[in-house]
């Protein structure tokens, strides 16, 4: 339909009538023979097959991120797992190295026990020693006091042959001893640790 079959009528009546087609149809007739109008109609497969071109040309895109995307999941989540490890081995290795600290650490201390005890054991008994030295040389000095204060010549003389003898000497010769004493405590690095 080209043409509207009675104009008097509103328009609201008869515009539906008309087609679109009609109307290009018209417009071409109306400029000549020459003219080429184009149409949605015409035109509307090669627009389905650019959209179509394009719609693939994007689903590729979108495959090709998602491959991107899946491979940034699986290296995030094994670079999670690896720092974990990581996390975990150095813990380990402190708590290993926290307690072959604490071996060493103890295994010092009970030998610094056992040789202070032997040594402060040592010295007591020196020092008990010597305590009974000074009090045998007291002695010996307060007997011969009293020997050079009596008149008997006998035990004077007695007295001088014990002294000559050493009996006198030995009695209180007590060194106080050094052996065993703790100079010092090295610490040399465990190359284990």
């Amino acid at each position: 339909m080209t043409k509207v079959t009675t104009p008097e009528r509103p328009i609201d009546e008869w515009a539906d009538d008309v087609k679109p087609s009609f109307v290009i149809q018209g417009l071409m007739d109306s400029f000549g023979p020459g003219c080429k109008v184009v149409t949605l109609e015409t035109e509307l497969p090669a627009l389905k097959s650019q959209l179509l071109k394009k719609k693939e040309t994007i689903s590729k895109k979108q495959i090709q991120m998602e491959a991107k995307v899946n491979a940034v999941k699986v290296n995030v989540v094994s670079e999670k797992d690896r720092y974990a490890r990581m996390e975990h081995d150095i813990k380990s290795f402190g708590n290993n190295a926290r307690e072959k600290i604490t071996l060493i650490v103890n295994k010092l201390l009970d030998e610094l026990k056992e040789v202070s005890e032997k040594h402060i054991e040592q010295l007591t008994a020196d020092l008990k020693s010597g305590e009974i030295s000074v009090q045998m040389y007291r002695q010996q000095a307060e007997l011969i006091d009293q020997i050079l204060q009596s008149e008997c010549d006998m035990d004077v003389y007695e007295m001088y042959q014990g002294c000559e003898a050493g009996d006198v000497d030995a009695v209180g010769d007590v060194d106080v001893k050094k052996r065993g004493r703790i100079a010092r405590i090295m610490l040399r690095q465990n190359q284990d640790m």
